[in-house]
């Protein structure tokens, strides 16, 4: 029997529907009429019974799309919603991406790029290449060796420097400043004021202590060696002469002394303040460096004199650009399960005259594909199984589908009573990371169950208040709490070979721990013996005792250290203790 039985929803064939259509016909116009399918009325009868047949499919797929084993789609969603167990969403990649090209070349809104993989990632700002921005970028993430640059400020030349795979980016900043100290020159002439010849003597400004030499191209008029006591002024340097009445003679470019100097006044030697780099090579294969000089109409320029990078045993080609004054977030354009390394994205999908090339200094936030019916099906069977359990996970992954959100974790407290942390009765707390502060707040407001509090223990600092809307339409806001860093402290003592130890050992070795540390997740907890393989990499070392605290208890070095509650470990340089022997 067809229709709805003690079996469940049974569906009436379409020779069941033919054979009701002829029974009727004959009953009513007589028993004598054809039916058969060769026949008029028996061909009408299969143009009716065929129609009808599509309705009792419709009937079928609603009945079962009342039940998780049999529903799909839109329909398998509804019944998760009943629960508040929604599907997780897929999560666009996450990017952000600086270009080089040539000086003036806008890179529009939505300008396509790429991972090489399949993966396209939309701009989501316009940009445009200045002249006081650099781009330096090697095809490939090189493991050793060096890059030799030389750097041209405004169409004068200034000192090579050398950029090291491993350079961090103080190191760079201080190789630049370095390169960019001005030429000087010396006028030689006597002190009646005739006219004084222009001599070049030295790439560098001179400071006390310098010494300056009588040689005949100098056209200097002194006995000797003269060592410079006093820079009294920008510009102007002195030594003393004990052998004349004169006093200290002064190289300026005002005083009618023996000898004159002066500097290049538009290449005034550039401080720290006015470089910003990020990046290094050796981690993400590119290095960035822009440029803030107080003279405006100051160009910058740097080309490629020595290249000796190699990835293994590949050479690397490095490329040298003008770049952006900033980066800029890119979006991915679809649902794919791929992660996004530093150095991933490289293809310049929408063609831009001038541009050509592209690199992520940082690693971006990966895709994820759309959770398949397969997938929600088995979560929705495993979460009714356990009640209680489906209106929890159903917040956590509907807060999880806000863009730009990484983490989420919900502690709920269903007693009667305040819980150890103080939460109140029948009450929940969200640590939440990432995301718009008001897009996450409103996703929990619509999500939490009637009659739940949304509370938050955590101090001032830790928390995040976003305003919603609420069921009535009225401007409210909404408080929860954002996850905690734990900063720990790690020390080692290493027994050294200084014949083979490299003088940047430390520094190679605080970079790798403070990545590795970093990295860890929410409640992952640090393991010393981890970190001995990263020491070890450097060579020169014969022993190594190593141990790790949270700083702020201040006890003894641990092997294993544990972030408190919904937490995770970071360091900074500062924490690294590294002693010697």
């Amino acid at each position: 029997m067809a229709g709805l039985t003690t079996s469940g929803f049974v569906s009436a064939t379409v020779e069941e529907i033919r054979v009701i259509i002829a029974n009727a016909l004959k009953a009513n116009l007589g028993a004598s009429i054809d039916t058969n399918p060769s026949s008029r009325i028996g061909q009408f009868i299969d143009i009716v019974a065929s129609e009808l047949f599509t309705l009792w499919e419709g009937l079928e797929a609603v009945y079962a799309s009342q039940f998780p084993v049999s529903a799909s789609g839109v329909s398998l969603d509804n019944i998760g919603s009943i629960t508040n167990t929604l599907r997780s969403s897929g999560v666009y990649g996450l990017v952000r991406v600086i270009f080089g090209g040539q000086v003036g070349s806008v890179i529009p809104q939505n300008s396509l790029v790429s991972n090489g993989q399949g993966y396209e990632f939309a701009t989501q700002g316009p940009l445009t290449i200045v002249e006081n921005t650099v781009l330096l970028r090697t095809d490939l993430i090189p493991t050793s060796d060096a890059a030799r640059f030389f750097l041209m400020l405004d169409g004068y030349d200034a000192d090579t420097f050398e950029i090291y795979n491993q350079y961090t980016t103080t190191e760079i900043v201080d190789q630049i400043i370095a390169a960019s100290k001005p030429r000087r020159w010396l006028y030689s002439g006597v002190r009646d004021g005739s006219k004084a010849t222009i001599q070049t003597v030295g790439d560098h400004p001179y400071k006390v202590g310098d010494e300056v030499i009588q040689t005949n191209t100098t056209g200097f008029y002194f006995d000797g060696t003269k060592t410079i006591t006093a820079v009294p002024t920008p510009n102007t340097y002195e030594y003393a002469d004990a052998s004349t009445a004169l006093g200290p003679l002064i190289f300026d470019q005002t005083a009618n002394e023996y000898v004159r100097a002066r500097a290049q006044s538009k290449n005034a030697m550039l401080t720290a303040a006015q470089i910003t780099v990020e990046g290094q090579f050796s981690l993400n294969g590119a290095v960035w460096i822009r440029f803030n000089p107080t003279v405006p109409t100051q160009r910058w320029y740097m080309r490629v004199t020595e290249n000796n990078m190699y990835a293994g045993p590949t050479p690397t080609t490095l490329t040298v650009n003008y770049s952006v004054a900033t980066d800029v977030e890119a979006l991915g354009t679809t649902f794919k399960d791929q992660a996004f390394p530093t150095h991933s994205v490289s293809e310049i999908v929408s063609s831009v005259f001038g541009v050509s090339e592209v690199t992520n200094l940082l690693a971006g936030r990966s895709s994820k594909e759309r959770e398949t019916d397969a997938a929600y099906r088995q979560r929705l069977t495993e979460e009714l199984q356990n009640p209680g359990g489906a209106t929890i996970t159903g917040i956590r992954d509907g807060v999880k589908s806000v863009l730009g959100v990484s983490y989420v974790a919900i502690v709920d407290n269903p007693l009667s009573l305040a819980d150890s942390a103080g939460r109140p009765p029948h009450s929940m707390e969200v640590y939440v990371e990432g995301g718009d502060t008001n897009e996450v707040a409103q996703k929990i407001y619509d999500l939490h169950p009637a009659g739940v509090q949304v509370v938050s223990t955590a101090v001032p600092a830790d928390k995040r208040t976003g305003n919603i809307i609420d069921v009535n339409g009225t401007a409210s806001t909404l408080t929860f709490s954002k996850l905690k860093d734990t900063p720990i402290r790690v020390e080692m003592t290493l027994t050294k070979d200084p014949l083979i130890y490299p003088s940047d050992g430390d520094d190679r070795i605080k970079a790798d721990i403070i990545a590795y540390v970093n990295a860890l997740n929410v409640g992952e907890p640090l393991y010393c013996h981890k970190l001995i393989g990263l020491i070890d990499k450097v060579p020169g070392i014969k022993s190594i005792v190593i141990g790790a605290r949270i700083e702020a208890t201040g006890g003894p070095l641990e092997q294993v250290v544990t972030p408190p509650g919904f937490s995770r470990l970071s360091i900074v340089p500062t924490y690294v203790v590294i002693i010697s022997l």
